[in-house]
């Protein structure tokens, strides 16, 4: 099998780019008032999971291996992500950073890496037994 060219390696990238502008475009606007107690909350552990999975997916394909090193990198840059979007909120109108939200973050973030090595591993489980 070839080796990837870097513009393969590198298009791994453009989906956390672009869901990386969607978290930015999203935190650039009025917040609406919470439907139940740690919505907020909720909300941020559910996107920034899929910017951690998004992420380990893009280290993986591009060291070839999803690596220990790869998924600590892949939540500390979630988590990172997630201070840079709490600083920016405080340039918002109507918006606070919340130290709470950055927990939240990190938490998402491992939970969506999480979620990639689980489904590399059983989707790799899979191809084995059809061998």
């Amino acid at each position: 099998m070839k080796p990837f060219t870097w513009w393969q390696r590198g298009s791994y990238w453009i989906p956390v780019l672009l869901y990386a502008g969607f978290i930015w475009y999203l935190s650039s606007g009025p917040v609406g008032a919470p439907r139940f107690p740690f919505a907020d909350k909720l909300g941020h552990l559910a996107i920034y999971a899929g910017l951690g999975f998004l992420l380990l997916r893009a280290l993986a394909c591009t060291q070839g291996a999803i690596t220990r090193p790869g998924i600590l990198l892949a939540i500390l840059l979630t988590t990172a992500y997630g201070m840079t979007d709490e600083l920016h909120q405080l340039s918002v109108p109507q918006r606070t950073a919340d130290p709470l939200d950055v927990c939240a973050d990190l938490i998402g973030g491992a939970l969506g890496a999480w979620a990639y090595f689980r489904l590399n591993w059983w989707l790799l489980q899979r191809l084995r037994r059809r061998q």
